[in-house]
């Protein structure tokens, strides 16, 4: 059993011990499908979608019976440890992001090169989350990623431009082009079991597919 509760319920917690408020958060996924970058910037409503869905993949050796890759999702990115609805532990971290000037990252560790290619190296993913801890990342340009629309961007001290945008490693464009629109497909129709629950405070993160 896992539980959690205030910390005002401790009468003698040593206060000057608290930390100040975060100023990064990042979502953790694997994107087997070669299309997801290895760091994108979210806006609050992006941050509150891709927050709820929980977005990863499942691939052959990690789990019994699966022999390619498998786009999954779990809500909060822990759902079977949330006894609460899924929305309301969204609304949680929206109001968090009103109230605190939070920059929200999603950092993608999985595959390259149309998803047929190497894993993106965990050198390069180290260096990419120390530069936007080091706010080396809000001094560099960014461009809107297609379909998902969240910011990427053009240049990360220490790592290649090349994988920034997953575009620029696939032969095949026609083939990219395909496989982002069959995965943003997949994140709207997962959304649907939650669409009657929320508002376009959160809606409003969802893949455009035009």
């Amino acid at each position: 059993m896992r539980i959690s509760y205030p910390i005002y319920f401790i009468n003698n917690i040593e206060k000057k011990l608290l930390s100040s408020n975060i100023k990064n958060i990042f979502f953790l996924t694997y994107d087997a499908f070669g299309v997801f970058p290895p760091i994108a910037k979210l806006n609050k409503a992006q941050s509150s979608y891709y927050f709820l869905l929980g977005y990863t993949s499942k691939v052959a050796g990690t789990e019994f019976n699966i022999q390619k890759p498998k786009a999954t999702f779990s809500s909060c990115f822990g759902g079977p440890f949330m006894p609460l609805h899924p929305v309301q532990y969204t609304k949680m971290l929206m109001k968090k992001l009103d109230d605190t000037e939070i920059n929200v990252w999603m950092i993608n560790t999985g595959l390259i090169s149309g998803g047929s290619g190497p894993r993106i190296k965990l050198d390069d993913t180290r260096k990419i989350v120390q530069n936007a801890l080091n706010g080396l990342l809000s001094e560099v340009p960014y461009e809107k990623y297609p379909i998902f629309n969240f910011q990427i961007p053009k240049y990360c001290p220490g790592v290649s431009s090349n994988i920034l945008n997953p575009k620029n490693s696939w032969k095949n464009k026609e083939m990219y082009q395909n496989q982002i629109r069959i995965l943003a497909q997949k994140f709207i129709q997962h959304f649907d079991i939650y669409r009657q629950y929320t508002d376009k405070n959160i809606s409003s993160g969802e893949p455009v597919l035009e």
